[in-house]
């Protein structure tokens, strides 16, 4: 090969994959698959989502009925939820105990996790509960918070605390925006670009995840016997053409590795490539070139016509 030099280097320093084992378990060599074909289009961080009303994955010893109780789907009063979907059962703001049993959960994930960053999910939070609650509403009383949302947020920054105490910083959905943000949190902005855009108008890092280009669990064409999701579709010329850092700047990712290869094929070039050099028709054809090493690595893809 003749001597040449090559300037490369990503555009975001985050650029991850989020897999769900609370909705579906997957087992270990389905997980180091998902890591290879990470490696593979350089993407830098894995989000692990252990923790979901439908399944708890995350063992820590000290309230070992999390796991025992809360991994199996039984249909019990006190099993986890046997349908997917939004539940009105949340953490209880005015209990005490509640931030004790979570300090328990913090230090297991701290001691288990090396990383920075851990996720507290925030999102889709029905306030329903607290409304009724006497140790809730006595704790709006006591904070001076005048609504559910500041309660909320009242949460969120006791729960940032912790995790600062630990050495870790929080990541949460964009509806922990609603309220008012803790200071130092990053937004995971998935109801489109706008919670993002806030958040990092306030200066804090954001990580732009929205469902329109982003959850590779969609089907990718219209068609009823395509796999995935049947509510959505996600064609893989829009996860290419996402643009993280929305133009004009306005005022106000089941993935398995079968469905998913070619839409992280398309998401590793989308979030490393300037604007200025990505090309649709070049990608798609280099695409082409490409799948026979996705076959060759044991991944299934989808074809592309």
């Amino acid at each position: 090969m003749p001597y040449t030099q090559v300037a490369d280097a990503p555009r975001f320093i985050w650029r991850g994959v989020l897999l769900d084992v609370g909705r579906h378990f997957f087992p270990l060599p389905w997980v180091l698959k998902l890591l290879d074909l990470m490696a593979l289009y350089k993407m830098n961080r894995f989000h692990w989502h252990l923790t979901e009303d439908q399944g708890w994955r995350l063992e820590v010893p000290s309230l070992p009925r999390l796991a025992e109780v809360g991994s199996v789907r039984t249909g019990e009063v006190t099993a986890v939820s046997t349908h997917w979907g939004i539940h009105e059962d949340v953490y209880c703001a005015g209990n005490d105990d509640v931030f004790s049993f979570l300090g328990s959960i913090f230090d297991q994930a701290a001691a288990q996790f090396p990383c920075r960053y851990v996720h507290i999910g925030g999102d889709e939070v029905p306030k329903a509960r607290w409304q009724a609650c006497a140790k809730c509403q006595e704790r709006m009383r006591q904070e001076g918070l005048a609504n559910e949302a500041e309660l909320q947020s009242w949460f969120v920054r006791k729960v940032s605390g912790m995790l600062a105490a630990r050495g870790r910083q929080l990541i949460g959905w964009d509806e922990i925006l609603e309220g008012g943000l803790a200071e130092g949190a990053t937004v995971m902005s998935w109801r489109g670009n706008v919670g993002g855009i806030i958040a990092a108008k306030s200066g804090h890092d954001v990580i732009m995840t929205p469902t329109s280009h982003c959850y590779f669990d969609y089907r990718q064409a219209p068609s009823a016997c395509e796999p995935g999701a049947w509510y959505a579709c996600l064609p893989l010329h829009v996860v290419y053409q996402y643009d993280p850092i929305p133009s004009p700047w306005p005022d106000a990712a089941t993935a398995a590795p079968a469905a998913a290869a070619a839409a992280a094929a398309a998401d590793g070039e989308s979030v490393w490539t300037p604007v200025a050099v990505k090309d649709w028709g070049r990608f798609s054809s280099r695409l082409q070139q490409h799948l026979p090493l996705l076959q060759e690595m044991g991944y299934k893809y989808r074809p592309l016509s």
